[in-house]
């Protein structure tokens, strides 16, 4: 039997999605969280989510998008009863691919472990591997968070790999507490070791001054 324990909208784009007092609802409130009405702009459908390596990513087709795959942040608070309360979901990085062989209708993704994608099968000469791992300056590869490398099928008979994602790591943000006026005094604020000022695209629409950890 499936209980729904919270649901909310996905914001692809916080940054172009987030706006306080937009009364024609092209953006969304800053702060909101579960049942909200969707933004108009920026609309994206057919979002297919799966995890790799623990990590959340999605797919979705838009209005003149190539084809990306993009990490997802999720938020909430739980409750006694087993639910989820003031659940934000957001996209804060996407990895995008104007190759014309990439942009298919099927679109099916899965994971094989990374030391071995070019052993197994999948890796034909067809295989087109998209993303490459960064370089040090002294040629060795810099170590990936993610162990699995990320394969997808735009078309029947075609496979090609998108490596694995890079970057994938933990930050600590404190949200939306870069203000606009130069002379407000929270400007000069010191935050803690290792904690930066996250904006819309970091932090989407969690409350000002909130404590935020993504990976």
């Amino acid at each position: 039997r499936l209980f729904i324990h919270g649901w909310t909208w996905l914001l692809p784009h916080p940054a172009s999605q987030i706006q306080a007092n937009d009364s024609r609802r092209w953006t969304v409130e800053p702060g909101v969280s579960d049942a909200f009405l969707p933004p108009w702009s920026k609309q994206v459908f057919d979002t297919r989510i799966f995890n790799l390596d623990g990590q959340l990513f999605v797919t979705f087709i838009c209005k003149g998008c190539s084809f990306s795959i993009s990490h997802v942040q999720l938020s909430g608070v739980p409750t006694s009863n087993g639910g989820i309360r003031s659940l934000r979901a957001w996209v804060n990085r996407r990895f995008v691919t104007k190759r014309t062989w990439a942009q298919g209708r099927n679109q099916a993704l899965f994971a094989v472990p990374a030391s071995v994608s070019h052993t197994t099968p999948h890796a034909t000469p067809r295989t087109r591997r998209l993303l490459k791992k960064k370089r040090t300056t002294s040629g060795v590869d810099e170590p990936q968070r993610l162990s699995s490398e990320l394969m997808v099928q735009p078309w029947f008979g075609l496979i090609g790999s998108f490596g694995a994602p890079a970057g994938v790591k933990e930050r600590r943000y404190r949200c939306h507490t870069v203000p606009k006026d130069k002379n407000d005094a929270t400007r000069s604020m010191k935050l803690p070791r290792g904690v930066k000022h996250g904006g819309l695209a970091e932090c989407g629409t969690m409350p000002i001054g909130a404590w935020l950890i993504v990976n």
